[in-house]
């Protein structure tokens, strides 16, 4: 459905809808969980419908979910002025092994905020990600759209798994390598640092177990 070319505009009168009718019992909303992981299993993995691969599939996602959110935002406070908007992200951070590989770990790092940054209008042409946006299918037309349809968050949740929020990247007779670590308490720690610093709002973090308790 992120392709449907009304996707942003229906599932935005699904949540005025929603909210229309919750509001009574319902303060806080979150437009859409873990848009950064929804773009990669949707767009850049091919894990999930409609199993795009790549930059270009992971980019064509982004813009149209992106936008979904946004306007999914300003039609919940529009129903319910009060309204709590809650948006939740999973924590993601590369760390490369060598200073060679330093802008690569930057640039694959920075797509953890993509989603969130187009959602409160910081993407620019000076953006870390502009040239890979502009590279795979957004243009001028839709970056100033997002700068002119800011949406505000107020809480910023941070979904952090131990075994897979920590890349680290090395080469290898040329070929770059990725290694999932445990990042633990420190990796937790940066990672509520790098969305508390970015965003400038509160920090929820909701806990995750890995044995089912």
């Amino acid at each position: 459905q992120f392709l449907n070319s009304s996707y942003p505009q229906r599932v935005a009168l699904y949540a005025a809808e929603f909210a229309r009718r919750y509001k009574h019992i319902v303060s806080h909303y979150t437009p859409l969980n873990e848009p950064w992981i929804t773009v990669a299993f949707t767009g850049l993995y091919g894990i999930w419908p409609p199993y795009l691969r790549g930059n270009d599939g992971a980019v064509k996602i982004l813009r149209s979910l992106t936008r979904g959110i946004v306007l999914s935002i300003e039609a919940i406070r529009a129903e319910d002025p009060g309204a709590v908007i809650v948006n939740v992200d999973a924590a993601g951070e590369v760390i490369a092994t060598t200073p060679q590989l330093e802008e690569y770990a930057a640039l694959t790092t920075a797509r953890t905020f993509i989603a969130t940054d187009l959602v409160t209008g910081r993407v620019d042409s000076k953006h870390l990600l502009s040239n890979w946006l502009m590279q795979n299918g957004m243009d001028a037309a839709d970056l100033a759209w997002h700068a002119e349809h800011t949406a505000q968050i107020d809480i910023e949740g941070v979904n952090y798994y131990p075994e897979t929020s920590v890349t680290l990247v090395e080469e290898v007779n040329g070929e770059i390598i990725s290694r999932r670590v445990d990042g633990g308490v420190d990796g937790l720690a940066r990672s509520i640092r790098a969305f508390a610093h970015r965003y400038g709002c509160s920090v929820m973090v909701t806990e995750t177990s890995t044995n089912g308790t």
